[in-house]
């Protein structure tokens, strides 16, 4: 079952950690967070991958980080 307390006790320990943080640590996170979105952007649009090609395979994206 879920546990709603520890759910929120991380969730609390995030937001401490989170807040103590200087602006330059945000603001290098907040650039990687927006290329690791772009290159999700890339890899699930269609133009991103083979659209129409039945044997394509599965989708491959490249890891990110």
């Amino acid at each position: 079952m879920f546990d709603v307390k520890a759910m929120l006790q991380r969730q609390a320990e995030w937001q401490r950690t989170r807040a103590s943080r200087t602006w330059a640590e945000k603001i290098r996170d907040a650039e990687r967070m927006r290329d690791g979105v772009k290159a999700l952007r890339k890899c699930f649009s269609p133009a991103g991958r083979t659209a129409g090609k039945p044997d394509a395979g599965p989708i491959q994206c490249p890891p990110i980080g």
